[in-house]
């Protein structure tokens, strides 16, 4: 999903957006969930994921799931 000259900063803001339209514009909902642990993360927060480029990377694919309501 990402490609290799996108900082980690870039990649962030890019799931927050994701998650933000996920929730359709609801911002408590979308930083409420980003600080929930999710099954779909091993029970990880999304905002842990944020550390790294793999777990930006779960994060977003897990998204464009839920979107396309793919169950985990």
């Amino acid at each position: 999903m990402a490609t290799p000259e996108e900082s980690l900063a870039e990649l962030r803001e890019k799931a927050s957006r994701e998650a933000l339209q996920m929730f359709h514009g609801n911002q408590d909902e979308a930083e409420r969930w980003l600080k929930s642990p999710v099954l779909g993360l091993g029970y990880k927060t999304p905002a842990e994921c944020f550390e790294t480029r793999e777990g930006i990377d779960r994060v977003r694919t897990l998204i464009a799931r839920l979107e396309h309501g793919i169950i985990i």
